[in-house]
C-alpha cells in the first residue's frame, strides 16, 4: 500500500526511476480500487447510461479514474526510466496489435544495475 501512496505523492513527477515492485503494486491497488468504484456505483445507483440501456460505469468510477490517470502515467514513465528507456516509450502501448504486449514486456524486465541517466537505483 505504501507504493500506491508513493505513486500518488509523485503525481506529476516524471523524473527518476520506479522499481518493478513499485509499479506493479501501484497497478494492483489501482485495479482493486477501480473495481470497488464500479461496485459502489452499482450499489449507490450512480451509474451512467452512455450507449443505450447498458449501465456499467458511474460517477464514482469516472472521478477516481481521472484522479489517478496522471499518477498511472508517471509511474509507468518512471518504470521505463528504470530500464534505461525514455519516457516517450510509454505511448508504445497505444500501437495496434503488439503495442500493449510490448508495453507489458517493458514493465516486467529488470531495471539497470547501478545509476543510470535517470538517477539512482530505486529502493
Amino acid at each position: 500500500m505504501k507504493y500506491y501512496f508513493k505513486a500518488l505523492r509523485n503525481y506529476f513527477n516524471f523524473k527518476g526511476r520506479a522499481s518493478r515492485k513499485e509499479f506493479w503494486l501501484y497497478m494492483l491497488f489501482d485495479s482493486i480500487f477501480l473495481i470497488l468504484a464500479i461496485v459502489l456505483d452499482y450499489v449507490c445507483k450512480t451509474y451512467i447510461s452512455l450507449f443505450g440501456p447498458q449501465k456499467i460505469i458511474g460517477w464514482i468510477f469516472v472521478i477516481y479514474y481521472y484522479a489517478t490517470y496522471v499518477p498511472s502515467i508517471s509511474v509507468g514513465v518512471r518504470r521505463l526510466h528504470d530500464s534505461g528507456r525514455i519516457g516517450w516509450m510509454y505511448f508504445v502501448r497505444f500501437a495496434p496489435f503488439i503495442g500493449f504486449i510490448w508495453y507489458l514486456y517493458l514493465m516486467t524486465i529488470k531495471g539497470t544495475q547501478g545509476t543510470n541517466q535517470y538517477g539512482e537505483v530505486p529502493e
